[in-house]
């Protein structure tokens, strides 16, 4: 099931509770079963997920979010997907006398930033067909031509 998800998404986003430092079990569980993407790309050098951007939503951002942040997103590269700028959403920290995230301006900030970057990243890399084109180098033979176009031997 995992890996039909992933294949037909051109964003991956992993949601997770902060529970005891870390995350969800199942979050992890979900790093450890797409594997075989990782697999593939240590045989082959190429990975399926050239073609897809990745984010995070965290939610306590006062228990350390930046290190389940981390996490993800060193797994997400990793496999060979994307993390665009600001490609997180975390809350926990009251703003302003607020208690629940959709009452607070700074969460609201986030979502909007986040899914601003997830949709523009994901639409250029499709519409240039980044992903495609780097499958088709071998890897360790990239450079850019005069015309910043991507070379590579054949």
């Amino acid at each position: 099931v995992y890996y039909r998800d992933f294949d037909q998404s051109d964003i991956i986003v992993m949601a997770t509770p902060i529970w005891w430092g870390i995350q969800s079990s199942l979050c992890q569980q979900l790093m450890e079963r797409i594997g075989a993407y990782d697999d593939e790309y240590i045989r082959t050098g190429k990975s399926p997920l050239y073609n897809k951007v990745f984010g995070c939503v965290i939610t306590a951002s006062n228990d350390g979010f930046q290190h389940i942040q981390g996490l993800f997103y060193a797994f997400a590269s990793n496999l060979g997907m994307t993390v665009p700028p600001e490609a997180h959403v975390t809350w926990g920290t009251v703003v302003g006398g607020k208690d629940t995230p959709s009452d607070n301006p700074e969460t609201e900030n986030m979502v909007k930033n986040a899914s601003r970057n997830l949709f523009l990243w994901a639409k250029a890399i499709k519409g240039l067909q980044l992903g495609s084109r780097a499958l088709k180098i071998k890897p360790g033979r990239v450079g850019l031509d005069s015309n910043d176009k991507l070379t590579g031997s054949k």
